[in-house]
């Protein structure tokens, strides 16, 4: 009778321990996936002639476009050497070190990322900025976000359907991701 009840009340704490386990690692997902503001909820932020390192949302990758690249950027690469994680389609992308655009089938530029410190927003944001620096050039209106990229902050732009995001370690910027919505 004593060694049933006492597996019963083995069983009883394991089962607990489980659930409390599966409760946690549940909070923490939740914790690390979700955002803090939808986007529908973030004020405006113009970014109308937004550009990253002199190229724009919208440019076409004609030669003399392609040659600027190369020429700041050094010769394609088939691992630009960064995560990038995007929600944008595009038919094809110039992948340099630490620089990469994504463009349309019309060879058009959709997506730009960066994680070159050389390489500045418009607005004069490089990665290992501050984000105090990022907030004072393109202001307090910007989604936080957790989520597998890291932590970051958004800037959306609905009317031009734009938006630029600061990924962020240790309170630096550390990634520079610009395109369309």
């Amino acid at each position: 009778m004593g060694t049933l009840h006492s597996m019963k009340k083995s069983i009883l704490i394991i089962t607990s321990m489980i659930l409390i386990l599966v409760a946690s690692f549940s909070l923490l997902f939740y914790l690390l996936s979700s955002s803090f503001g939808d986007i529908n909820d973030v004020k405006r932020t113009n970014l109308t002639n937004e550009s990253i390192d002199d190229l724009h949302l919208g440019d076409e990758i004609t030669p003399a476009v392609l040659k600027k690249l190369k020429d700041n950027y050094g010769e394609t690469v088939n691992d630009p050497d960064m995560a990038i994680l995007l929600s944008t389609e595009h038919s094809n992308a110039y992948k340099f070190y630490k620089f990469y655009a994504g463009v349309h089938s019309t060879n058009t530029v959709n997506c730009i990322v960066t994680e070159k410190p050389t390489v500045q927003t418009s607005k004069g944001i490089s990665v290992g900025d501050k984000v105090d620096k990022v907030k004072k050039s393109y202001g307090e209106h910007f989604r936080a976000s957790l989520d597998e990229i890291g932590e970051s902050i958004t800037y959306i732009d609905q009317e031009q359907g734009v938006f630029i995001q600061f990924v962020l370690h240790d309170e630096k910027v550390h990634q520079i991701i610009l395109t369309t919505t």
